[in-house]
């Protein structure tokens, strides 16, 4: 979760001068080639956070929901009205650490497999399979005016739900500034 324009990325000069002030004796370039043969990217998406609840730390599970909005600004609304304070409460009884709303900013067009993600942040492994225990308790209270039901219908109106992966946090980067 990166607040704001993520930085340009860095050219090798700059690489070098971060990885001597992180006490790393490697030049950018070593760096570079070191992670390359040991990695292959896939593909790069760049997406911007719209509305985030809770906090993470290491240790936390991230389920990430891939979405594919038909309208991605009747979508956001949704999720803001509807999921968003579930999530908060959820994030209160501490059933969830957390929960973010982000939107694809690069790539972009039709043929894009997903335009938004959602991620569920989880305390344990454990919770991730037993927070639903009292979903629609908590529901009802969150949301009295709104049945479950017919309000899942119009959620299956406005997007897709493409796959589901399951991620552990295991660093964080803060920003100096």
């Amino acid at each position: 979760m990166y607040p704001g324009i993520p930085p340009h990325p860095m050219g090798l000069d700059e690489l070098d001068a971060a990885l001597k002030k992180a006490g790393i004796a490697m030049t950018g370039q070593q760096y570079v080639d070191r992670r390359n043969s040991l990695t292959t990217l896939i593909s790069s998406d760049l997406f911007q956070n719209i509305a985030f609840v809770g906090a993470s730390k290491k240790g936390d599970y991230f389920v990430v929901n891939y979405m594919k909005a038909t309208n991605l600004y009747d979508y956001v609304a949704w999720e803001k009205k509807t999921w968003m304070p579930v999530a908060e409460a959820m994030a209160k009884e501490g059933t969830r650490s957390g929960w973010s709303l982000n939107t694809m900013v690069y790539p972009g067009g039709t043929d894009v497999k997903f335009n938004a993600v959602t991620v569920d942040v989880y305390p344990t492994w454990d919770s991730i399979f037993n927070s639903e225990s009292n979903f629609y308790e908590l529901w009802r209270k969150v949301h009295p005016d709104m049945e479950v039901g017919t309000t899942f219908e119009q959620y299956d109106k406005l997007r897709h739900q493409g796959d589901v992966d399951i991620f552990v946090l295991l660093d964080t980067v803060t920003s100096s500034k």
